[in-house]
């Protein structure tokens, strides 16, 4: 079987998030182009001091177009940057769902017998998974609970990491932290209540 291009493999996971992705390059190609636009202005106002021009009016059509070039510019780069950052993180958050779809599926003992290298291939991480991590608690008859849950909560793949532990044995989850506002905490104890956790 021929292995498959690691970027090509990105971009298929990406496809819902190819046209933010291309909007994003041609805004970006477009405010290259209208960030010259303050150049040439500034460029024309020389020209016409250095030709002695006194009139106001020729000057002030330059200025604007310099000005409006620089918003524009700015705008557009912007827009870019956003599009780009949500289509991103929109991939990530795909990839993630992927690992945790394809882990589930592999015997356990394919996965603790299999070599460093191979796991690699499968799972883009140096840490073990939060799916190996249950199971080993698990295994030595621990109690596991998802700790620290609020980045987890802020990126919305809270929901589908307790779905994806839940049947291996997952019990609980850290509802209360210091730095844990009131909504934040009844946030993690509503969600610990519906899928049957124990909020610690």
């Amino acid at each position: 079987m021929q292995k498959q291009n690691p970027l090509l493999r990105i971009w298929g996971w990406g496809k819902d998030e190819h046209g933010r992705l291309i909007r994003a390059v041609i805004s970006a190609l477009i405010a290259i182009v209208l960030g010259m636009l303050p150049y040439f202005a500034a460029a024309q106002v020389i020209i016409g001091m250095l030709a002695g021009e006194k009139d106001l009016s020729f000057y002030l059509p330059w200025l604007g177009l310099g000005l409006a070039g620089y918003a524009a510019r700015t705008l557009l780069y912007n827009m870019a940057l956003s599009m780009s950052h949500k289509a991103t993180f929109s991939i990530l958050k795909n990839i993630r769902k992927k690992i945790l779809e394809k882990l589930p599926k592999l015997p356990l003992g394919t996965v603790m017998d299999m070599s460093s290298g191979k796991m690699k291939q499968i799972i883009p991480s140096k840490r073990i998974t939060p799916l190996q991590g249950v199971q080993l608690i698990k295994q030595a008859k621990g109690f596991s609970v998802i700790a620290h849950p609020l980045r987890f909560l802020q990126q919305k793949s809270l929901r589908t990491l307790i779905e994806g532990l839940k049947p291996f044995g997952l019990e609980g989850i850290e509802a209360y932290y210091p730095t844990h506002d009131k909504s934040v905490t009844d946030e993690l104890n509503s969600l610990a209540r519906r899928y049957k956790l124990l909020a610690t």
